[in-house]
């Protein structure tokens, strides 16, 4: 097989993984989720509420599967798909729109975001989200 085959290969995998445990987001499976990714993976939303993180990252997959699970019960990605997926190396950015719920209050808007993924090997390592944090501090009641 060439570098290149390699390469292209190497990119199917990639993209197949997101697409797999953004399917497992969508349908609130927190362990499908994770079967692709490395023990010590990190997940990061970024943004910040005045002067503190939008949510304290998250280190390891034990505290992602304990602290996802109380975030995906709260916010529902049911009408939310993949729009474009692109991959470059170890770095891999999502790109998703749609529909989504906030449970407490079944407040339903619109959202928007790029995933990046970072992947060490064949398992991801880091994972960091880029939103609308405006508009989830407002439908969320967060207070800056």
């Amino acid at each position: 097989m060439s570098a290149i085959e390699s390469g292209e290969n190497t990119r199917a995998k990639r993209i197949s993984c997101i697409e797999r445990m953004l399917e497992a987001r969508r349908q609130g499976d927190v362990h499908a989720m994770l079967d692709d990714c490395a023990d010590d993976v990190s997940y990061r939303i970024m943004g910040r509420l005045g002067d503190r993180p939008l949510m304290p990252p998250l280190e390891g997959k034990e505290q992602l599967r304990s602290d996802l699970a109380g975030l995906l019960r709260r916010w529902e990605w049911t009408d939310v798909s993949v729009s474009h997926i692109l991959c470059d190396g170890d770095i891999a950015i999502a790109e998703i729109s749609g529909k989504k719920t906030y449970r407490l209050t079944e407040t339903v808007f619109d959202h928007a975001a790029c995933i990046l993924f970072e992947f060490s090997e064949e398992k991801v390592r880091a994972i960091r989200e880029y939103f609308d944090t405006f508009t989830v501090v407002r439908v969320g009641g967060f207070s800056m």
